[in-house]
């Protein structure tokens, strides 16, 4: 573990531990750059901690983020699956996801705490858009993380070139392919009111590696080439999954966070 403090420390020393003395860490950046830090945090100094209980402290959270970046669970594995759908990394070294559905949003929220340990901020903003389908109230979810942005790049196929080469390493186990598949679907994917399941994308690499996973759960699919009205100046790829068998599957299969599509995948499971 680098000795330099990120965001995500402060994070994990507040959600367990409260308030933290500023003023007895010694740490590698200025005083002036962790009040700094600290006061965007709203930490306050006042409470004593002895040298050995930051190094606990120290140890216990290079243990937490070390496990987590290089185990394969539930949380990272839909989070990766959100981060190719909806989210995206800044140039600020961030992670960032805007979307509607505060469901949505909580859920990520929730997968963040119960990996990391770290809680993300999330604000609710007023978006004034061209397109009417953005246009309206939407949610935010942020998270400043040095080492989270290094560990996620691999994975972030607008970027990546080698993106899919390192999920399809990374996500070896069944459960953790269909945990990236119910995040990706919770941010591309919808039930249309004729029935029909469908992931849309730009991508056609990445709904490729999509199509596998489906493929290695019997569903079957056809995929096709469409204009999204969305995004006007790009062609569209699309899954779409069709077969009343292949439905059922898919719908107990995947399970999504979003009310309405939850309810239209119990309505096509029954």
């Amino acid at each position: 573990m680098n000795h330099v403090w990120f965001y995500e420390e402060f994070n994990y020393l507040r959600f367990h531990y409260g308030i933290i003395t500023i003023d007895k860490m010694k740490l590698d950046r200025t005083r002036s750059a962790i009040l700094q830090v600290a006061h965007k945090m709203n930490l306050r100094s006042g409470l004593d901690h002895s040298p050995q209980q930051i190094e606990k402290m120290r140890q216990k959270i290079a243990k937490m983020l070390k496990y987590g970046f290089e185990n394969c669970d539930n949380y990272n594995s839909y989070i990766l699956g959100v981060l190719n759908g909806d989210g995206c990394l800044t140039n600020k070294k961030r992670f960032h996801l805007v979307c509607k559905d505060f469901d949505f949003i909580k859920k990520v929220e929730k997968y963040f705490i119960n990996w990391l340990h770290i809680r993300p901020q999330i604000y609710k903003i007023y978006n004034k858009n061209t397109y009417n389908y953005k246009q309206g109230y939407h949610y935010e979810l942020t998270l400043n993380s040095t080492r989270l942005y290094c560990f996620l790049y691999q994975f972030y196929n607008s970027k990546n070139k080698d993106a899919l080469i390192n999920l399809n390493k990374f996500l070896k186990t069944r459960k953790s392919q269909i945990s990236y598949l119910e995040g990706f679907f919770d941010s591309e994917g919808c039930i249309r009111k004729c029935g029909k399941i469908s992931i849309d994308n730009t991508s056609i690499k990445l709904l490729t590696f999509i199509c596998k996973i489906l493929k290695n759960n019997n569903i079957e699919y056809k995929i096709r080439r469409t204009q999204s009205k969305k995004t006007l100046s790009k062609m569209c790829w699309r899954i779409t999954i069709e077969r009343k068998k292949s439905k059922i599957k898919f719908s107990k299969l995947v399970h999504s966070s979003i009310r309405r599509k939850e309810d239209r995948l119990n309505i096509l499971s029954n």
